[in-house]
């Protein structure tokens, strides 16, 4: 049975499959990979991934909720409160 659908779904394009199944009266959508959903026009239009500069020659895409304002500053880096932590626990 999976050979059977999975030759049939082959016969056409994921946004074809959503329009044919809609039109039937289907809930139907396509399932994105992993970073399909930065151009998803509802991202782009609110924003909702600003680039952060994660290290000096790289920016990453950080998901944000409605409201929250973009992240100021990169996440430190490896190892760079190290010693304020340490100190915490008494350790020098």
């Amino acid at each position: 049975l999976l050979k059977i659908i999975g030759d049939r779904l082959a016969e056409a394009t994921t946004g074809e499959w959503v329009d044919r199944l809609t039109r039937a009266g289907l809930l139907a959508s396509p399932i994105n990979e992993f970073g399909d959903w930065l151009a998803e026009p509802q991202v782009q239009a609110t924003d909702a991934a600003p680039p952060v500069q994660v290290t000096p020659d790289a920016a990453l895409p950080v998901p944000r909720t409605p409201g929250q304002r973009a992240q100021a500053r990169p996440a430190p880096g490896l190892g760079a409160h190290t010693a304020a932590v340490l100190r915490e626990f008494g350790i020098d």
